[in-house]
């Protein structure tokens, strides 16, 4: 079982260990940020959820929003404030309910896989904008697929006036331990404020491992979970069958998490 408190504080500290001394440079994978800039976003995501746990806050609408300070001063910002989210994670139940942008998890449980992966996917990108070659390990990352597929780019339960129709082929990823199948297409209709919406999509489905998939694409944990979310190249996967339902899903998810 993967320990997500202690993921999203090591991680953390692996963050601001290597920014800490190079926040001007530029974060390729986060275009128009600076090193200072993603600090900045951790403090804050990281200081919104601690402030919703300890304060028992029901939505963001009673959440007040710091100040940014000096870049000089946002290391050791950071650090605080995630020493208070762990802290105010350590001190909730999984099961307690939490206000969550997602509708399937408002709890803390969710809070808690959320921001381990969070943590995760910065740590990188401030590794890669320093040249260096980053890690993920399988279960984490395994964990890390299923999180971006199952809350972010799964169309199995549209809002109200949104449809999802296949037109391509079915897809599976497989992480050896895990794997997932779904098939790609597009969302269309219209957002619950009216706005017409036309984008890429999947729907996750039902299918054993032995079921045939147009396109296959295999890996280790971590690549996967690096590829999907545009840290990692599709070069450290095998891809089997229709090379387009590769580019498809990368499309998805570049729709929904850019």
């Amino acid at each position: 079982m993967i320990d997500y408190d202690a993921t999203t504080s090591v991680e953390s500290i692996r963050l601001r260990e290597v920014a800490e001394s190079e926040l001007t440079m530029p974060v390729p994978s986060c275009p128009g940020w600076t090193i200072a800039d993603l600090l900045w976003h951790m403090a804050e995501v990281q200081h919104f959820w601690a402030s919703m746990l300890s304060d028992d806050i029901p939505d963001p609408s009673g959440y007040r929003r710091p100040d940014r300070p000096d870049d000089s001063e946002l290391p050791a910002l950071f650090g605080r404030q995630t020493e208070d989210l762990v802290a105010a994670l350590a001190g909730r139940g999984s099961d307690e309910p939490c206000w969550s942008w997602y509708e399937k998890g408002r709890n803390v449980g969710w809070v808690r896989r959320r921001q381990a992966h969070e943590a995760l996917i910065h740590r990188l990108d401030v590794e890669l904008a320093l040249g260096i070659e980053p890690a993920v390990g399988h279960d984490i990352g395994v964990d890390g697929v299923d999180e971006i597929l199952t809350t972010m780019l799964d169309s199995n339960d549209l809002t109200a006036g949104l449809d999802f129709d296949s037109d391509g082929p079915t897809v599976r990823l497989d992480a050896a331990t895990w794997f997932w199948t779904a098939a790609v297409g597009r969302v269309t209709g219209a957002s619950p404020r009216g706005e017409p919406v036309d984008a890429p999509g999947l729907r996750l489905v039902d299918g054993a491992s032995h079921t045939p998939a147009d396109t296959v694409v295999s890996g280790a944990g971590g690549d996967l979970d690096r590829w999907l979310w545009g840290r990692g190249s599709l070069d450290a996967l095998t891809v089997d069958g229709d090379a387009s339902g590769a580019e498809r899903i990368r499309a998805v998810a570049v729709d929904r998490t850019q």
